[in-house]
């Protein structure tokens, strides 16, 4: 029962009416068998999509009277996680995979009191980007969530470097706030051929021999544990004019998993493969990944669907 808002007082004999504060009456405890008010995360939070098997941390107010709390995940519409804690708070290992970027995950709570549980859940929803507000780390063991790829300056993707200027080949790329060094990392056919853990945004690869090939690179950044961070896309150049890798044969289809179907994973493949030069994502046959190929990977995805 809510008290009356007016307040009598007498004084003299005459009688005065007051108005008490409305955030006083609004704020009264929520006690059972209402559900709790939802606090983290909030509703319609944009999250950073997380390292593998880090646990997202969910919270509520208390409910007087209540003696737990029943907690239910869904992602896609499938509950993930049904989980009961005395509590006002509990981390969840919600298993997401790059499948989950952008997509609703939804969360409620009931309160509990014995054997009775509320029959109206709060209930929220939220998503995960891959530039959304990090994740607080409640728990100590769980896995930081490891610092983004630099971008990439020079060279430049695509670039062509003589033979003579293979001896000195300068590595430049964007600092990473929070890193305390950066490795860089020189690929000639998926292969390291470079391997350098430095302290500042640039180094100078040195090529001793002719290569006359297509090589990538790529930098991650290194946290102040020594963690090291999300690899990006790598970037391509060339040593010799005009010498390019030996041409693939051209794949059928764009089934690059070869499971038998066109999904959400082919996507996923081709754009973790793309500018590496694998042959399973050179789709016009020109030894290169490149826009031309991202363009063949679309029409034939798109003409499968049709």
């Amino acid at each position: 029962m809510i008290a009356s808002p007016f307040t009598k007082i007498i004084v003299g004999g005459v009688i005065f009416t007051s108005i008490l504060c409305c955030q006083c009456v609004m704020a009264q405890t929520r006690v059972f068998p209402e559900s709790p008010v939802l606090t983290y995360p909030s509703a319609g939070a944009d999250l950073q999509f997380p390292a593998p098997g880090t646990k997202i941390p969910f919270s509520w107010e208390a409910v007087e009277g209540a003696t737990g709390y029943s907690v239910t995940v869904s992602k896609n519409h499938f509950p993930v996680a049904i989980v009961s804690t005395e509590g006002t708070n509990i981390e969840i290992d919600l298993n997401l995979t790059i499948d989950d970027i952008g997509k609703l995950v939804y969360w409620s709570v009931n309160s509990i009191s014995g054997n009775v549980i509320s029959t109206q859940p709060s209930i929220s929803s939220f998503s995960f980007s891959l530039d959304g507000t990090p994740i607080p780390n409640l728990d100590p063991s769980a896995k930081p969530v490891p610092l983004p790829a630099p971008s990439l300056i020079i060279p430049e993707n695509g670039s062509n470097i003589s033979a003579i200027e293979q001896l000195n080949i300068i590595f430049r790329w964007s600092e990473v706030s929070g890193a305390s060094a950066y490795r860089l990392i020189v690929y000639k056919d998926n292969q390291p051929l470079i391997d350098n853990v430095v302290n500042s945004t640039q180094n100078i690869g040195h090529f001793q021999q002719p290569v006359f090939d297509i090589l990538q690179w790529e930098v991650r950044s290194i946290d102040l544990n020594g963690i090291s961070g999300l690899a990006g896309m790598r970037n391509y150049f060339t040593i010799g004019k005009g010498v390019l890798p030996t041409p693939t044969p051209s794949p059928i289809d764009a089934d690059i998993d070869n499971n038998g179907k066109l999904d959400i994973r082919d996507i996923y493949q081709f754009a973790s493969r793309f500018a590496t030069n694998d042959p399973e994502v050179d789709m016009d046959n020109s030894g290169l990944n490149e826009k031309s190929d991202l363009l063949r990977f679309i029409e034939m995805f798109v003409a499968a669907k049709q």
